[in-house]
């Protein structure tokens, strides 16, 4: 390992220290007034909140946010992976793509589908599909989102949900070549 590869993991291991301490601490104090609960009833964000200190009193909140987004439509036309949109590409594309149809939306991920499913149901999209993000690879091929949106390349896959009235439907992964609609929640 070279000189700058050292210092550069030194760096990391400082910042990973000092990030992790508090929660270490917390974790292995004596205090058991630390307290993890939801601020909504089953969905995040969740707040972490540790009061002690011995002889004072000290309250330290912690907010792990989430998303409680659900789908609000799908949009008009049909895109294939590549997706370009008022000089946008890619994520920023279709991101933008769905706020131009359903104000302050974004293209829904897999979670937020089952989020839907969940709190609202499918049922008025019964038997029709749309483009969902994943994000990393969840499989061993190229199935990326299609490279981030920015393909239509028959090589490269990208999810999309087929919702079902029964159950909510199921996700997919199809050829980045192929036309769909985007899911937009919000």
């Amino acid at each position: 390992m070279n000189r700058q590869q050292k210092l550069l993991l030194s760096v990391i291991v400082i910042l990973v220290a000092l990030f992790l301490i508090p929660f270490f601490s917390i974790l292995f104090s004596e205090d058991e007034s630390a307290t993890i609960f939801p601020e909504e009833e089953i969905y995040p964000p969740y707040q972490i909140r540790v009061t002690g200190g011995g002889s004072g009193t000290t309250t330290t909140t912690t907010t792990i946010t989430g998303t409680n987004a659900t789908l609000v439509g799908l949009t008009a036309g049909d895109y294939n992976g590549q997706i370009n949109f008022l000089g946008y590409i890619g994520y920023d594309a279709g991101n933008h793509l769905c706020a131009n149809e359903y104000a302050d939306s974004h293209v829904c991920t897999t979670d937020e589908i089952l989020n839907t499913i969940d709190q609202d149901g499918v049922v008025a999209y019964d038997s029709q599909t749309a483009w969902v993000l994943e994000g990393a690879p969840g499989y061993f091929s190229n199935s990326n989102d299609c490279n981030g949106l920015t393909s239509d390349n028959a090589q490269f896959t990208g999810a999309f949900w087929l919702f079902g009235a029964n159950g909510g439907g199921a996700g997919w992964l199809t050829t980045c070549a192929n036309t769909k609609p985007l899911a937009c929640c919000s």
